[in-house]
Formats: structure tokens, sequence, C-alpha cells
């Protein structure tokens, strides 16, 4: 088991989001890549400590010295950066895997909600409905009319479902 403390860093250098884990560095960085305040933020280092207690006095440090924007201001804390213990030996290490993040709520709901695909459902279902009519008798056309019902329930159904994002 490690004790990290990490960085993530805008596009202009800047500080964004100071963090600490004791998972591995990689675990901690894809889970906040399901969080959409960290879309974008794809530059990312940290530093290594020896034990749990240094990590957290590291966070403390860098937290209240930088003021990072994604931390919320109830992180900050009143260290001076004066005054706290920040070892020189400290080296830090750029994370060099890659950073997916997950789309946003907007893409999903662009990719589920496909007009092409809701009109090819509506226009399968009519084309069930002409042949039934054309082809059926009276007791298979009202079996079938029972079943399609059925089955265009299940399609809005699923489109208003697609469609709130659900």
């Amino acid at each position: 088991m490690g004790y990290y403390v990490y960085e993530y860093l805008d596009e202009e250098g800047n500080v964004a989001y100071v963090g600490k884990t004791s998972k591995q560095i990689s675990t901690r960085i894809k889970q906040h890549c399901s969080e959409i305040k960290f879309n974008g933020l794809t530059k990312v280092r940290y530093l290594e400590c020896k034990t749990q207690k240094e990590m957290d006095n590291l966070e403390m440090l860098l937290i209240s010295h930088l003021k990072p924007y994604i931390n919320s201001e109830a992180a900050w804390h009143p260290y001076s950066w004066d005054t706290a213990d920040y070892p020189s030996n400290y080296q830090w290490i750029n994370y060099t895997d890659e950073i997916t993040y997950a789309p946003s709520y907007q893409e999903i709901r662009q990719q589920k909600f496909n007009k092409t695909d809701i009109m090819q459902s509506y226009i399968e279902t009519l084309d069930s409905f002409e042949n039934l009519f054309e082809y059926g008798s009276s007791k298979n056309i009202f079996q079938d009319l029972i079943f399609l019902r059925k089955d265009m329930t299940n399609i809005i159904k699923e489109q208003l479902k697609n469609i709130r994002g659900f």
C-alpha cells in the first residue's frame, strides 16, 4: 500500500485540484473520471509519501497554499507556507496513463435519443399493421393488434427513458 498526494493541472498549468489516496494512484484517477468537474483536466502529477500522517499533512499544506479552484473552500486550512514543513526532497511524478472521462450527460442523451432509430421502429410497426390488414383474418388481426400494441408501448417507454436520460 502506498500513500499519495496528487494534483490535477489545467491547460495553463494552474493547480485545479489537490487530493490524496492510499489506493493505487491509477485507481483514484479512474474514479475521478466519472466526475464532471474533472472533465478536460488531463495532466496529473503526484508525490509518494512514506506514512499516512505525511500524506495528510502534505495534502493540507498544498491545498492551503495553492487554494485549487475545484477543492471546496472548506478544505482550505490555516497553514502558513512559511511555517509548514515542505521537504525539498519531494519529487513530483507525472501520471502517464491515459485519462479517459466518462461521457457527459448531454453526450449520453444524444447517443440514446437517435431520431433515425425511433423513426425506423415506428415504420416497422406501421408496416406490420399494413401486412396484418392485408393478409390476416379477423381473429388473427385482433391477436396481432394486441401484440403490436405491446410492442409500440415498449418502444415508446424505451424512448421516453432515453429522452429523460434514465
